[in-house]
């Protein structure tokens, strides 16, 4: 067993990376790449090592550098809203934010031109549709949330592409799957823009909860769960996947999302929102399980 200063040592070595974990949100990063690699699988029915490597790269790479972007460009909201973040507390400089984003955009693009010429189409409007964002959209309430949601959605459909060139009639299922994505993410960015309106609303920024109130905030992202909830169902009642997967979400995530949409309905409070803005990024997780198990062989 090594000495104890010696683990001491190690674990301080890796303490460096946390911050930078923290600024890419570094599970956002992983689940588009897992997005990725459903909308492949979905098209496919099966895909190679090489794939599984190369397909989630430019979704991960572009995903991290948006939200560098993000935080940079919100470090005032940021100072009330989430003071503990790196680029507030001063863990990481904005001059090396700023190298990292562009460095991950760069590479992300790289990465999609190796994939095709319409996988990196695809990238290329991410990346715009991020820097719109990040520098404008965000302030405008409504056109920042549908921006975010589309967002959410393209990583599944940038998947499918970039193997789907040989059976382009399978694009339709990551296509659905894009599809529930961007009503989940629309329903979640609702809520968050609820949980932060305080802080939004002293640093002047103008959302739908802070224009409108929080209960049309609310009650719109409950539609939006229950648009997910139906679509989810037309994916399985289709018969685009097969029935384990028809299964597995009348099990899981439709009773989630039901009730989700209730009480953000009857009960547009602060406490329902965040309970259910976390909710959803499991019902996602687990939405993209029951993808995988439906999936019918090509």
């Amino acid at each position: 067993m090594p000495p104890r200063h010696d683990i001491d040592e190690s674990v301080r070595s890796t303490l460096p990376l946390i911050p930078w974990l923290r600024l890419l949100r570094i599970w956002n990063v992983l689940l588009s790449g897992a997005a990725a690699i459903v909308g492949a699988y979905l098209t496919t029915g099966h895909i190679g090592l090489a794939a599984w490597i190369l397909i989630p790269l430019a979704p991960m790479f572009i995903t991290a550098a948006g939200n560098i972007q993000n935080d940079l460009c919100d470090l005032a909201i940021d100072r009330l809203n989430r003071p503990d973040r790196p680029l507030v507390t001063g863990t990481i400089s904005p001059g090396q934010a700023r190298t990292m984003a562009a460095l991950f955009y760069a590479t992300g693009l790289v990465t999609a031109g190796i994939s095709g010429w319409l996988p990196l189409i695809i990238a290329a409007v991410v990346v715009l549709l991020l820097n719109l964002y990040n520098a404008k959209w965000s302030r405008f309430p409504g056109i920042g949330n549908l921006t975010v949601s589309a967002m959410g959605a393209l990583p599944v459909i940038y998947g499918g592409v970039s193997v789907g060139a040989a059976i382009p009639s399978r694009l339709a299922i990551p296509a659905a799957a894009g599809v529930i994505a961007f009503w989940l993410h629309l329903a979640r960015e609702l809520l968050k823009d609820t949980i932060d309106a305080g802080g939004d609303r002293a640093s002047g920024r103008r959302t739908l909860p802070i224009i409108y109130g929080r209960t049309l905030a609310m009650r719109i992202g409950a539609l939006a769960m229950l648009m997910a909830a139906a679509s989810s169902l037309w994916l399985g009642a289709a018969g685009l996947l097969g029935p384990l997967y028809l299964f597995g979400i009348c099990v899981t995530a439709l009773p989630a999302l039901l009730l989700g949409a209730a009480q953000c309905w009857w009960r547009p409070e602060l406490p329902i929102a965040s309970m259910w803005a976390g909710w959803i990024k499991v019902i996602m997780l687990a939405g993209l399980v029951w993808m995988l198990l439906g999936v019918r062989p090509s």
